[in-house]
């Protein structure tokens, strides 16, 4: 990997020599640290149910879209397929919201609760940036310069991943994708960064599902030497021990998203399920960046993703006190 790279590419910054960039999710930000590396793949596997993992793509495809990054969408079910028609645009009230709330306009509690300490169970700083309800304007992606390419190219074109392996390769020899080792000539193609959205790796619709395990093995190191993120929904319950140990492994930052049964929606409130961390990046680092905790549940609402702790420690106020003590001078402890 070329560490170091200082190029500039719109929607990107600059951290500890390396380039990342955010998923589209202030919470899943979060949990990798701040950002999504450059070449980092990240996939979220939903076990349990078929909701959730897409609105996380479509956060990262609308990311790519407000930031002029180029996307590669792969799935199976293009002629039915609405994932990139709806993809959330940009809240205005949401960030005015939460410059309000910095200023000091939040709403005032009743007396008798202001000593006690505030706690907030939300793992993202301040309020989501895209408004899940609302649909980004035909004006806004035509100001993009965002190239959208599919995968398959069209409904007759077969769906393999050895094609797909393919055009990731055609692609990222691009010189707006590829890294340099050295200053870039002033005549080359302007850097871009190409995000990969693959819906449903590991699903029975892959016409040459024998050869995911060598598409995994090969796709980071196909991913190191170029501009290029990559996010992929999946379900490991259909796949063997051996491949979902595999696809864990490979993954730079795997997710387990594992939906909630009624009972267990009433007694936590608000979540829908819980997430779990198997695996987080380590491009950066030898270690991979501490997660805010292991105790995590995600939500889901009308207007965002969030992603919560959820067990919170007692914030009684108390820690302080002494226990107080009889005329006899025994200790009574309430």
């Amino acid at each position: 990997m070329n560490f170091g790279d200082t190029v500039s590419i719109k929607g990107c910054s600059l951290r500890s020599r390396h380039l990342e960039t955010a998923s589209g999710c202030a919470a899943v930000d979060a949990v990798l640290g701040g950002g999504v590396p450059n070449t980092c793949t990240v996939i979220c596997d939903e076990i349990s149910s078929r909701a959730y993992a897409d609105v996380l793509l479509r956060l990262a495809a609308s990311e790519g879209l407000h930031e002029d990054h180029d996307i590669l969408y792969v799935s199976s079910s293009l002629e039915e397929d609405d994932l990139l028609e709806k993809l959330p645009s940009r809240s205005v009230e949401g960030n005015s919201q939460s410059k309000n709330v910095a200023a000091g306009e939040s709403m005032q509690i009743a007396w008798r609760y202001a000593p006690v300490k505030q706690i907030e169970s939300s793992i993202s700083k301040g309020i989501s940036k895209y408004d899940l309800a609302a649909t980004v304007s035909s004006e806004t992606r035509n100001a993009s310069s965002t190239s959208i390419i599919r995968y398959p190219s069209s409904v007759d074109a077969p769906f393999t991943y050895q094609g797909l392996l393919n055009t990731l390769k055609e692609l990222l020899k691009r010189p707006e994708y590829a890294k340099s080792k050295g200053p870039r000539p002033p005549d080359s193609a302007k850097p871009r960064l190409l995000r990969v959205i693959i819906r449903g790796l590991g699903s029975p619709l892959w016409e040459d599902g024998e050869r995911m395990r060598q598409f995994i093995v090969r796709l980071p190191h196909l991913l190191r030497h170029s501009y290029v993120v990559l996010f992929a929904s999946t379900n490991t319950s259909t796949m063997s021990e051996e491949c979902t140990r595999q696809l864990e492994t490979t993954a730079d930052a795997f997710f387990r998203l594992e939906a909630m049964n009624e009972e267990e929606k009433k007694m936590y409130d608000k979540a829908h399920g819980y997430w779990r961390i198997v695996r987080l990046p380590r491009l950066m680092s030898l270690a991979p960046p501490p997660p805010p905790s292991i105790d995590l549940s995600f939500e889901l609402h009308r207007r965002s993703f969030d992603i919560k702790i959820l067990h919170l420690p007692p914030a009684l106020g108390d820690e302080g006190t002494e226990p107080k003590k009889t005329a006899c001078g025994t200790a009574l402890e309430f």
